[in-house]
């Protein structure tokens, strides 16, 4: 009798786990699939009611939720797509458009012209974000997908755009992948008759890193070769506890010359275990001697510095550096000494982490994020911001000793700072809100003027005094 109940137990349970496993699979499949379709189509529709509601509820929910996930990322992809097209005929109408600017300033007087970031041949190259040198009496415009114009000085400075193309063998091959949003050109410095351009290379599939390039200046065809880069890259697709750790966004690539020596800004692309080993680069600075070609790292523990100047007089590096949330930096580097300073990132920071990250060992552990550096070893920034203003580039300010001016993204605002002669004692004592992403910012020595290029229309801002 006892036996007869275990097998009939026995049966029930097998006969309720074949359901069951028959029933994932039948999940599992969609409308494509014509065995599990005639399946699907044999069950009464009030048993699969009940047996979704029940038994099914969670893998039910669970593909459902796939389901919509999947139908979210079709609509953001095809509304990333129109935005690009907005874009894109918006520019090809307002190119050359020239405007009289009014800001919260009576110091300065700004004029602005849009510029041309439109490709009408491939929508994955209207990038809006840009880079600024002066070479003679051009303006030279490179914008992050490749495109490279040069404009007449004399005639912008007039309100006009005059301007011409000039390829190169990044369009041809280019090292990255144009329909990721965050690849492209980093920054862009004339040393001589020769361009140099930092960007995010593909060094294998879907494994990138920060890498220096240059090219003959030329106005027909610019070749590009490649002078710094590393066999060491951060994975797309590495995730670490639930948490996608890659950030395309955090890629430094300012460029600066002193001397004859390059120094070039890494970001960490948020791979935080390389930024405190100094056998990759990530999180780093480099010097590269032009003359006999050596490579250093001068400083690290940095997260992503987006700016870079050199200050002639005490022989240093001021630089500027994103923090996560909140806590961006402006950092002193000491080029008179013989050791790598360290400036603590992602152990120390002033910054905290984003709601996206788990507070988990892995965290505790790699990333604390400590408020202190010096407690830590580490070098204290010069400044930092409580809240981020997506610091940028910095400049001196040409028209008053002992004072800078930095830029911003996020604030879109230029913040002009004072300092003390030892650098130190820094104030914020002018904010300039041009209600416009502030990408890169370059002296005109012969005009005596600023101009800054302003990433979100695009348009180059001409900034004089009044």
């Amino acid at each position: 009798m006892i036996f007869k109940r275990y097998i009939k137990i026995i049966i029930i349970f097998l006969v309720c786990f074949f359901i069951f496993i028959l029933g994932l699979y039948l999940l599992s499949q969609d409308s494509s699939s014509l065995i599990s379709k005639k399946i699907k189509d044999k069950v009464p529709h009030e048993i699969k009611f009940f047996l979704k509601k029940t038994i099914f509820y969670l893998p039910h929910t669970k593909r459902e939720f796939n389901k919509l996930s999947n139908d979210v990322q079709k609509v953001y992809e095809e509304n990333e797509k129109l935005i690009l097209e907005r874009d894109k005929f918006k520019n090809i109408i307002d190119t050359g458009k020239y405007k009289v600017e009014k800001f919260n300033t009576d110091k300065f007087k700004f004029f602005s012209l849009i510029v041309p970031f439109n490709n009408k041949e491939n929508l994955y190259l209207n990038k809006k974000s840009g880079y600024i040198e002066i070479y003679k009496n051009f303006i030279i415009n490179i914008f992050s997908a490749g495109k490279i114009i040069f404009i007449d000085k004399e005639k912008f400075y007039r309100g006009k755009l005059d301007y011409f193309e000039i390829e190169s063998n990044l369009n041809l091959n280019p090292p990255f992948k144009h329909n990721i949003k965050w690849t492209g050109i980093k920054d862009i410095a004339v040393i001589k008759d020769e361009i140099f351009i930092s960007l995010t290379e593909e060094i294998k599939e879907d494994c990138y890193n920060t890498s220096l390039y240059k090219a003959k200046l030329n106005f027909k065809f610019m070749n590009f070769k490649k002078i710094y880069g590393t066999n060491n890259c951060s994975l797309l697709n590495k995730e670490i506890s639930a948490f996608r750790y890659f950030n395309g966004h955090q890629t430094g690539g300012r460029i600066i010359n002193v001397k004859n020596k390059i120094y070039f800004t890494i970001g960490d692309y948020n791979d935080w275990e390389k930024v405190q080993n100094l056998d990759k680069n990530n999180g780093k600075i480099i010097e590269i001697d032009l003359d006999n070609k050596d490579i250093k790292i001068i400083s690290m523990g940095h997260r992503n510095p987006q700016g870079l100047y050199y200050l002639t007089e005490y022989n240093k590096l001021i630089s500027t550096e994103h923090g996560p949330k909140g806590g961006d930096e402006i950092n002193l580097i000491d080029l008179n000494k013989s050791s790598i300073s360290n400036y603590g990132w992602p152990i120390s920071s002033y910054g905290s982490h984003y709601d996206v990250v788990p507070l988990n060992k892995y965290t505790n552990k790699v990333a604390p994020l400590k408020k202190s550096h010096s407690q830590f070893g580490f070098i204290e920034p010069l400044k930092y911001f409580q809240d981020s203003i997506g610091i940028s580039e910095i400049i001196t300010n040409y028209y008053d000793k002992n004072s800078i001016f930095v830029t911003s993204l996020k604030s879109k605002t230029i913040f002009e700072i004072i300092f003390n002669n030892n650098l130190s004692d820094l104030k914020i004592v002018n904010e300039i809100l041009l209600g416009e992403r502030i990408r890169d910012i370059v002296y005109d020595n012969e005009k005596s003027c600023y101009i800054i290029y302003g990433e979100s229309t695009p348009k180059l801002i001409s900034m004089c005094l009044n």
